[in-house]
């Protein structure tokens, strides 16, 4: 077996072992039990036995371990001394005690079996309470950003293209796809459905091509074309050769990547546009060229998605702003600079290039301030 062969036999035995442990596939109800399971267990007062008490209610209930021992990581460190001071009071009025003010005399005062008494009770106590209100949040979480098993399915095959790359480019394209609504969007567009031929600014790795062909392939083989509908015409531009690589390797075969600063470069004449969280790296003047060249770019009813910040968004636009400040810092590049705009100024830019705009949120079930912006050019450009 070549060195090639092996790295990806072991990439796919670490993903057989990541799905037994974290059962993506989980419905709401199982992934709130799991959770609230985790957190019954991190609160019984049992330290060095949570692993073991996650590991045998995950084999018994069939629950993902992972979620479980998440979950009991209530009680760690910085929580602990607080829980079991609860946990004591609570057990103490439970057990018609006074709650215990004063630590030192309040156990002074209690013998080995009252104070044990009165832990055991107060953790069940406050177990059960902080287990049923994880479940009811997680529950509502989780609904509120369900799948189908079909759509689950298609996310996880399009993340195993990035097994090419390595373990890590696997991992982080499995949790973008999964969880970024973008996606689901963009796996829904009629636009992106029906289009020949696609350019994608910004492509990063390839998480576009990736979701769009799965999606594509499920499509054709539901109409009866085992092998899917007809590949696209995809091209994606990035400025990291870095990405660009990851992008090549995972995804060459099914897509063109090339390194190009997208201010810059001139686009060919496509079908669809893809431009995803990228203009507000640049300034302003050089936001209005990337659009104008774009929508020169689009055939007749063709069509331009982007995704950008709704600078008018609130306090989720303030918790954007913030995440992209601390990614910025993460990378190191002290200096980035960021150009938002309100959801009504991008849609009136595009309007003023001539083009037909409408817009959805993009940021369901995230904290996050994102639009999806249509902008379809008229069948009859001239008129």
């Amino acid at each position: 077996m070549s060195t090639m062969a092996r790295q990806r036999h072991l990439r796919e035995w670490v993903v057989k072992v990541f799905d037994l442990l974290v059962r993506p596939d989980e419905p709401p109800a199982q992934k709130a039990a799991s959770f609230a399971s985790g957190v019954f267990i991190g609160c019984l007062p049992l330290y060095g036995l949570h692993l073991l008490l996650s590991a045998m209610v995950a084999r018994l209930f069939r629950l993902s371990l992972v979620r479980i021992y998440l979950g009991a990581h209530i009680n760690n460190p910085l929580t602990a001394a607080v829980l079991l001071y609860v946990e004591l009071g609570i057990g103490s009025l439970i057990l018609g005690r006074p709650w215990p003010t004063q630590i030192p005399a309040s156990l002074a005062s209690m013998n080995m079996a009252a104070l044990g008494m009165a832990l055991a009770v107060g953790s069940v106590a406050v177990a059960l309470t902080l287990a049923a209100l994880t479940a009811v949040a997680m529950l509502r979480l989780a609904r509120a950003s369900e799948r189908s098993p079909d759509d689950v399915r298609e996310v996880e095959q399009a993340a195993r293209y990035f097994l090419e790359s390595g373990i890590s480019h696997w991992a982080f394209a499995r949790g973008k796809i999964r969880h970024d609504p973008l996606y689901a969007l963009l796996a829904r567009s009629p636009d992106l459905a029906g289009a020949a031929a696609v350019l994608d600014l910004g492509c990063g790795t390839g998480l576009v091509l990736a979701r769009l062909r799965e999606r594509r392939l499920a499509a054709g083989r539901a109409a009866g074309n085992e092998h899917g509908q007809r590949e696209q015409d995809y091209l994606g531009l990035d400025a990291s050769p870095r990405r660009i690589a990851v992008a090549r390797e995972s995804l060459g075969r099914w897509g063109r990547f090339q390194v190009a600063d997208i201010g810059k470069t001139a686009f060919p004449t496509v079908d669809t546009i893809v431009l995803a969280d990228v203009l507000h790296y640049l300034p302003e003047g050089v936001q209005n060229a990337v659009l104008e060249r774009a929508a020169r770019s689009l055939r007749p009813g063709g069509t331009l998605l982007l995704r950008e910040a709704d600078a008018g968004g609130g306090w989720r636009f303030l918790v954007t702003r913030l995440s992209e400040r601390l990614r910025a810092l993460l990378r190191r590049d002290w200096r980035q600079s960021f150009c938002y705009r309100s959801r009504g100024r991008w849609m009136s830019r595009m309007a003023e290039l001539g083009l037909d705009v409408s817009c959805q949120p993009a940021g369901r079930g995230t904290p996050f301030a994102n639009v999806l912006i249509t902008a379809r050019r008229s069948k009859n450009p001239t008129g």
